[in-house]
């Protein structure tokens, strides 16, 4: 009993450590290019937390199945994350400009 105390006292410590540290830093890239794949650009990551988020390249799936052909869509993905997607209508539009950021933070 005492020996799994002090590892779940260790683990908690552990992940306290590992939660503070990245806090501060967000790894989020951002590019001012224009966008080098077809989807770049059609879609935002709204960050409700500073802390880091990982996705995988199952998203970009995600993100063509709830885009809709004639309205824009926020689609809350978790706690932290809401997905700003583009309409189909409006990314066909001759005036029509890429998000030139991939990452937008809320407070």
């Amino acid at each position: 009993m005492k020996r799994q105390v002090i590892f779940l006292l260790a683990l908690a410590v552990l992940c306290f450590i590992q939660l503070a540290g990245n806090s501060s830093s967000i790894h989020a890239q951002t590019t001012t290019k224009a966008p080098d794949r077809e989807w770049d650009g059609t879609y935002q990551f709204i960050m409700k937390t500073k802390m880091q988020v990982v996705f995988t390249t199952d998203i970009i799936d995600f993100i063509e199945k709830n885009r809709k052909d004639d309205q824009d869509v926020i689609i809350n993905y978790s706690e932290f994350v809401d997905i700003y997607i583009v309409s189909r209508k409006k990314i066909n539009s001759s005036d029509f400009k890429p998000f030139s950021e991939a990452y937008v933070f809320s407070n």
